[in-house]
Parts: structure tokens; C-alpha cells; sequence
């Protein structure tokens, strides 16, 4: 089975609720491969999913497989403060495609294998096909899958839990 190499990345979208209780820091106590290296502030441009703690902005929190590597990060023009609207016709939590395009190309190689366990509106998935990745992604809801069909055209395969089960 495949594994995350070492000094690969990991990143996590969180909100700012996450943030500060230091809910994902539970989360890295029990995973000691890994060490925080590097946090990007998404300005999502207007608020989210109707709680408070939300707000306009998400937080990306970007791990690292131990050992850790400056010199795997390809792209180090990214700002820490990226402002960009999403398409919420895609899904409600639709993430920004123009950093999650420049995330991918900083962090892999053409031809690596990007996972996506929450792929909602595919945008990882579009990002990879553009960028010429190999892409694995989970969507529980059949509707989102059947929308990321009908929109990324030429894509990898998608399947549904009752075509893989």
C-alpha cells in the first residue's frame, strides 16, 4: 500500500474554533511522525456555515512528515494571507482553487499521488488534473460525486460507496 514519504506534507483546514482550543494539536500529540511547519489564513470573502467562530476566514495548518525538509516546499512566494472566493455551487465548504492549485504544485512532483479524504467539490481533484497529479478522494453524499462527474470531464474514475462496496 502507498504511505505518505518522508518529509511529505499533510495540511489541514481548520476553522478558527479549531485553532484556538488547540483541538488539532490533540490530533498531532498522537501522531508523532508529523510536526506543524507552516500555517496559511485563507479570506474566504464573506462567512461561512453560519457559526460565529467561523467568520471569513479559514486556517490551512501544514504538517510535515518527520524528518523535515525546507527544501521540499518548491514555492516559497506563497503569502501567509491568501484571499480568494470560492465556487459554493460546488459544495458549501468548497475550498479556493487558485491556493489549492499553488499548494499542490509547491508540495508534490508531477506524477505524485494527492489525497483528499473530504472531497466535497472536487476542487483537489480539478487542481490535480491541471497540474498533472494522480488524485484519490472520498465523498459520502452521492449528489457532490455526481456534480464532480458532470464538471471535471476526462477526470480520474469516481465511484460511489455502493459501486465500491
Amino acid at each position: 500500500g502507498r504511505v505518505l514519504r518522508p518529509s511529505a506534507h499533510l495540511v489541514l483546514w481548520m476553522d478558527k474554533f479549531c485553532l484556538v482550543t488547540g483541538a488539532w494539536r490533540r490530533w498531532l500529540d498522537c501522531t508523532i511522525d508529523f510536526a506543524a511547519v507552516d500555517m496559511i489564513a485563507w479570506n474566504a470573502m464573506r462567512f461561512g456555515m453560519g457559526k460565529r467562530t467561523r467568520g471569513t476566514m479559514e486556517y490551512l495548518v501544514i504538517l510535515q512528515k518527520i524528518p523535515t525538509r525546507a527544501d521540499v516546499w518548491k514555492n516559497r512566494s506563497m503569502l501567509d494571507l491568501h484571499t480568494e472566493q470560492s465556487d459554493r455551487d460546488r459544495h458549501p465548504h468548497s475550498k479556493p482553487y487558485m491556493l489549492t492549485d499553488g499548494l499542490i504544485r509547491a508540495l508534490t512532483n508531477k506524477g505524485d499521488l494527492v489525497v483528499d479524504p473530504c472531497a466535497g467539490g472536487y476542487v483537489v481533484l480539478e487542481a490535480c488534473k491541471h497540474t498533472k497529479r494522480e488524485f484519490v478522494g472520498c465523498e459520502l453524499n452521492p449528489a457532490y460525486v455526481e456534480l464532480a462527474r458532470t464538471r471535471i470531464v476526462g477526470a480520474a474514475p469516481l465511484f460511489t460507496a455502493e459501486a465500491v462496496g
